[in-house]
Protein backbone atom coordinates (compact mmCIF):
# COMPACT_ATOMS: atom_id res chain seq x y z
CA UNK A 1 0.00 0.00 0.00
CA UNK A 2 2.93 2.35 0.67
CA UNK A 3 4.23 1.85 -2.87
CA UNK A 4 0.74 2.33 -4.31
CA UNK A 5 0.38 5.58 -2.37
CA UNK A 6 3.72 6.86 -3.71
CA UNK A 7 2.82 5.79 -7.26
CA UNK A 8 -0.56 7.51 -7.15
CA UNK A 9 0.29 10.63 -5.12
CA UNK A 10 3.85 11.15 -6.43
CA UNK A 11 4.82 13.17 -3.35
CA UNK A 12 7.96 15.29 -3.17
CA UNK A 13 9.08 13.17 -0.23
CA UNK A 14 7.92 10.34 2.01
CA UNK A 15 8.77 8.77 5.36
CA UNK A 16 7.75 5.26 6.32
CA UNK A 17 8.38 3.55 9.62
CA UNK A 18 8.25 -0.16 10.37
CA UNK A 19 9.35 -2.81 12.86
CA UNK A 20 13.00 -3.78 13.38
CA UNK A 21 12.20 -7.33 12.24
CA UNK A 22 11.96 -6.05 8.68
CA UNK A 23 15.78 -6.10 8.65
CA UNK A 24 16.07 -9.80 9.59
CA UNK A 25 18.11 -11.77 7.10
CA UNK A 26 15.08 -13.93 6.27
CA UNK A 27 13.35 -10.78 4.93
CA UNK A 28 16.37 -9.43 3.05
CA UNK A 29 15.11 -10.12 -0.49
CA UNK A 30 11.65 -8.80 0.27
CA UNK A 31 13.06 -5.68 1.94
CA UNK A 32 15.21 -5.03 -1.16
CA UNK A 33 12.04 -5.49 -3.20
CA UNK A 34 10.24 -2.85 -1.13
CA UNK A 35 13.13 -0.40 -1.51
CA UNK A 36 13.31 -0.86 -5.28
CA UNK A 37 9.54 -0.43 -5.61
CA UNK A 38 9.77 2.83 -3.67
CA UNK A 39 12.68 3.95 -5.82
CA UNK A 40 10.84 3.18 -9.09
CA UNK A 41 7.12 3.30 -8.25
CA UNK A 42 6.02 3.45 -11.91
CA UNK A 43 7.59 0.04 -12.62
CA UNK A 44 4.46 -1.75 -11.46
CA UNK A 45 3.99 -5.44 -10.83
CA UNK A 46 2.22 -7.15 -13.72
CA UNK A 47 -0.88 -9.28 -13.13
CA UNK A 48 0.67 -12.73 -13.63
CA UNK A 49 4.04 -11.73 -12.18
CA UNK A 50 5.19 -13.04 -8.79
CA UNK A 51 6.91 -10.64 -6.44
CA UNK A 52 10.20 -12.49 -7.11
CA UNK A 53 9.80 -11.96 -10.87
CA UNK A 54 8.94 -8.32 -10.28
CA UNK A 55 12.05 -7.99 -8.08
CA UNK A 56 14.20 -9.36 -10.92
CA UNK A 57 12.65 -6.91 -13.36
CA UNK A 58 13.22 -4.03 -10.94
CA UNK A 59 16.85 -5.10 -10.49
CA UNK A 60 17.37 -5.13 -14.27
CA UNK A 61 15.70 -1.74 -14.49
CA UNK A 62 17.89 -0.39 -11.68
CA UNK A 63 21.17 -1.66 -13.11
CA UNK A 64 20.29 -0.92 -16.73
CA UNK A 65 20.23 2.39 -18.52
CA UNK A 66 16.44 2.65 -18.37
CA UNK A 67 15.00 6.08 -17.75
CA UNK A 68 11.83 6.70 -15.81
CA UNK A 69 9.67 9.76 -15.36
CA UNK A 70 9.47 9.20 -11.61
CA UNK A 71 12.34 8.08 -9.42
CA UNK A 72 13.03 8.49 -5.71
CA UNK A 73 16.33 8.59 -3.87
CA UNK A 74 15.64 6.22 -0.98
CA UNK A 75 17.60 5.63 2.22
CA UNK A 76 16.77 3.66 5.35
CA UNK A 77 18.15 3.27 8.83
CA UNK A 78 17.38 1.44 12.05
CA UNK A 79 16.89 4.11 14.73
CA UNK A 80 16.35 3.85 18.46
CA UNK A 81 13.99 6.49 19.88
CA UNK A 82 16.06 6.57 23.10
CA UNK A 83 18.95 8.03 21.10
CA UNK A 84 16.77 11.08 20.35
CA UNK A 85 15.54 11.79 23.87
CA UNK A 86 12.43 9.60 24.00
CA UNK A 87 12.31 7.88 27.41
CA UNK A 88 12.02 4.36 26.01
CA UNK A 89 14.04 1.95 23.92
CA UNK A 90 12.09 1.67 20.66
CA UNK A 91 13.94 0.49 17.59
CA UNK A 92 12.22 1.11 14.27
CA UNK A 93 13.22 1.06 10.62
CA UNK A 94 12.74 4.41 8.89
CA UNK A 95 12.61 4.63 5.09
CA UNK A 96 12.92 8.11 3.61
CA UNK A 97 12.64 9.05 -0.04
CA UNK A 98 12.90 12.28 -2.03
CA UNK A 99 11.86 12.69 -5.63
CA UNK A 100 15.09 12.66 -7.62
CA UNK A 101 14.17 15.71 -9.74
CA UNK A 102 14.33 17.84 -6.56
CA UNK A 103 18.09 17.14 -6.12
CA UNK A 104 17.84 17.14 -2.32
CA UNK A 105 20.88 16.20 -0.26
CA UNK A 106 19.69 14.62 2.98
CA UNK A 107 20.85 12.24 5.67
CA UNK A 108 19.47 11.00 8.96
CA UNK A 109 20.14 13.34 11.90
CA UNK A 110 22.85 12.50 14.39
CA UNK A 111 21.59 11.07 17.67
CA UNK A 112 21.22 13.55 20.51
CA UNK A 113 21.35 11.09 23.40
CA UNK A 114 23.49 8.04 24.09
CA UNK A 115 23.55 5.25 26.63
CA UNK A 116 27.09 6.32 27.61
CA UNK A 117 25.88 9.85 28.35
CA UNK A 118 23.05 8.51 30.51
CA UNK A 119 25.43 6.19 32.40
CA UNK A 120 27.82 9.12 32.96
CA UNK A 121 25.03 11.31 34.37
CA UNK A 122 23.75 8.49 36.58
CA UNK A 123 26.87 6.85 37.94
CA UNK A 124 29.83 9.20 37.52
CA UNK A 125 28.45 12.71 38.17
CA UNK A 126 25.19 11.64 39.87
CA UNK A 127 23.40 14.50 38.08
CA UNK A 128 20.60 12.22 36.88
CA UNK A 129 19.49 11.36 40.43
CA UNK A 130 19.72 14.97 41.60
CA UNK A 131 17.77 16.29 38.61
CA UNK A 132 14.93 13.79 39.12
CA UNK A 133 15.09 14.00 42.94
CA UNK A 134 15.26 10.26 43.42
CA UNK A 135 17.69 8.22 45.53
CA UNK A 136 20.55 6.53 43.76
CA UNK A 137 19.84 2.77 43.52
CA UNK A 138 22.39 0.01 43.97
CA UNK A 139 24.45 -0.97 40.96
CA UNK A 140 24.19 -4.38 39.36
CA UNK A 141 27.27 -6.21 38.07
CA UNK A 142 26.54 -5.55 34.36
CA UNK A 143 26.15 -1.79 34.88
CA UNK A 144 29.29 -1.69 37.05
CA UNK A 145 31.30 -3.20 34.19
CA UNK A 146 29.87 -0.65 31.72
CA UNK A 147 30.79 2.21 34.05
CA UNK A 148 34.35 0.97 34.49
CA UNK A 149 34.71 0.81 30.72
CA UNK A 150 33.26 4.32 30.40
CA UNK A 151 35.70 5.73 32.99
CA UNK A 152 38.63 4.38 30.94
CA UNK A 153 37.59 6.34 27.83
Amino acid sequence: EAVRAVREMQPKAFVFENVKGLLRSSFDNYFQYILLQLQYPLVSKRKAESWEQHLSRLERFHTGSSKTKLKYNVVYRLLNAANYGVPQKRERVFIVGFRSDLCIDWSFPESTHTEDSLLWDKWITGEYWKKHQIPEPRLDRKTTLKIEKLKRK
